[in-house]
């Protein structure tokens, strides 16, 4: 592995200063989207700079010149690939369509993550503001139509021939029932 920078940031689909993570109290820890019981019982939150992650991939990752030299004899047929993991806590409802809509998700190879839609079934309904600034926002209101959003989104990337991202939506959460202990902080 290469060298590694950790950013203290969070990801959205516009850059408009901070971003709110709520510790929801339980074992999966955190969410951005404020819910009824954080409401009363006031849980923690925990603010990081936002930026958007498709002027971040064009500044960042598309044109980039990266030596396909070192990956000789490890499989790359025509150099290095992009790889992202994707799981930021209901951002994806807004950081995929912008990035449809920006192009900037056709400069990354592969995105491996989730769509929050049954873990935080208590959330709904969910609304999200909208992009154009208009004060018509968007809800999400239950399961079924998250899941046929979802659905449309990535139909939608499928079916453009002109980008070959390839999405893998799903995450695994199986390690919350390995009977192993979680981490202890260090103190």
């Amino acid at each position: 592995v290469g060298d590694i920078t950790f950013f203290p940031a969070g990801v959205g689909d516009k850059n408009d200063g901070k971003l709110t993570f709520y510790d929801i109290g339980d074992e999966l820890g955190f969410t951005t989207i404020l819910k009824r019981s954080c409401i009363e019982n006031k849980c923690p939150q925990h603010q990081v700079p936002v930026y958007r992650l498709s002027d971040w991939i064009e500044r960042e990752v598309h044109g980039r010149k990266i030596s396909s030299q070192g990956y000789g004899g490890k499989g790359y047929v025509s150099g290095p690939r992009v790889v992202m993991k994707m799981d930021i806590e209901m951002g994806e409802w807004l950081v995929i369509p912008d990035l449809i809509t920006s192009g900037a998700l056709c400069h990354i190879d592969a995105i491996m993550g989730e769509f929050h839609l049954k873990a935080q079934w208590y959330l709904y309904p969910v609304t999200f503001p909208n992009p154009g600034g208009n004060g018509r926002d968007w809800t999400l209101h239950n399961y079924t139509e998250a899941a046929a959003f979802m659905n449309q989104m990535l139909g939608m990337i499928e079916r453009n021939y002109h980008c070959n991202t390839k999405l893998e939506m799903r995450d695994d959460e199986s390690h919350t029932n390995d009977g192993m202990a979680w981490p202890k902080p260090l103190i």
